[in-house]
């Protein structure tokens, strides 16, 4: 699965724990040992479920932007 986003206006309604809940356990079913993803660092929402869903953060990662039009 590539991307991962419940609706704004839907958001804490369980939906998303309930989508990763379903992934995850289909994955174990079919004898995957791990389920890996990425978050943006500062998404505060997003770790929270993720984190609360049984997922440890090993590794971050900074982004950086260059303002081409500053030149």
């Amino acid at each position: 699965m590539y991307g991962f986003a419940v609706e704004p206006s839907l958001q804490g309604k369980g939906i998303g724990r309930s989508a990763l809940s379903y992934v995850v356990t289909s994955e174990e079913k079919n004898g995957i040992e791990r389920v890996h993803l990425e978050v943006a660092a500062d998404h505060e929402h997003a770790l929270g479920l993720y984190k609360s869903c049984g997922f440890m953060t090993y590794n971050t990662q900074d982004y950086y932007n260059y303002d081409l039009n500053l030149l």
